[in-house]
């Protein structure tokens, strides 16, 4: 079976559970992808704030797919941490991250082969997991074998609400500049993206190292029953997900 055979059976296999994440447009935000709060609205209420803080913030953020609540994509992200997740919605996460690096590596990194690069993932602010977090085991592996790992420590604040916690601060994270190999840029893999605070913080802690960041998101997650998100999705139906799509891009490439 071709390279190409192997991504098309895969695609079939991801087909119903993903969302292409539109091509940038008036009423999407310019950061993450979500819909806006109206046509004239560049950023999303979270994004603006963060664009807002004084910190310099990633380069860029790639959400491979739109995650609406209820959708299967939605339910792989929330669920594959769990020890009740099944190895079907494991294998569909790596499925997606596959098939974007397979077919978009030079839009997600460019210049991948000419200027070094490090990996890293969001980690838990629990403070609960003592083991691997399941992003490094099932996911990060896959695109960290000849790579630098400069994985950050969370420093800040553990247990209480989880709302609380998802606020942009860089100093709660701390990177050691050993494990970063004198790679001058970081590529940040995330599973899921709400506020994007977390993944935020850990760009803004690269930054200030000096450290170009760069965020990979497996999905974007959106709430149909909020105004902005549903009005959006209730006007744009879902289409099969098309992996030829670039997740940077939002168009096909020849």
């Amino acid at each position: 079976m071709t390279d190409d055979a192997i991504a098309d059976d895969y695609e079939r296999r991801i087909r119903g559970a993903y969302r292409n994440v539109p091509a940038h447009a008036s009423g999407l935000c310019g950061v993450c992808s979500a819909p806006t709060s109206g046509p004239g609205y560049e950023l999303c209420v979270p994004c603006e704030g963060q664009a807002n803080s004084g910190h310099r913030l990633a380069h860029g953020v790639i959400p491979l797919s739109w995650a609406p609540k209820g959708a299967q994509g939605y339910q792989d992200l929330t669920q594959y941490k769990e020890p009740t997740a099944t190895t079907e919605q494991i294998d569909r996460l790596r499925i997606l991250l596959w098939l974007a690096f397979t077919r978009h590596a030079d839009c997600i990194i460019p210049d991948r082969l000419t200027r070094p690069f490090a990996v890293t993932h969001v980690p838990s602010t629990s403070g609960l997991r003592g083991e691997l977090h399941p992003l490094e085991v099932h996911l990060l592996s896959m695109i960290a074998t000849a790579r630098p790992r400069a994985t950050p420590t969370y420093v800040g604040p553990i247990g209480g609400d989880r709302n609380s916690r998802r606020t942009l601060s860089p100093d709660h994270w701390q990177i050691d500049p050993q494990t970063l190999a004198r790679a001058q840029r970081g590529l940040i893999l995330d599973d899921r993206w709400v506020t994007g605070s977390h993944a935020q913080s850990i760009a803004a802690a690269f930054e200030a190292m000096g450290v170009a960041a760069r965020i990979v998101v497996l999905g974007r997650a959106l709430d149909g029953t909020r105004t902005d998100h549903g009005n959006y999705l209730t006007a744009n139906p879902s289409e099969p997900f098309d992996s030829n799509i670039c997740p940077v891009h939002g168009i096909r490439h020849d």
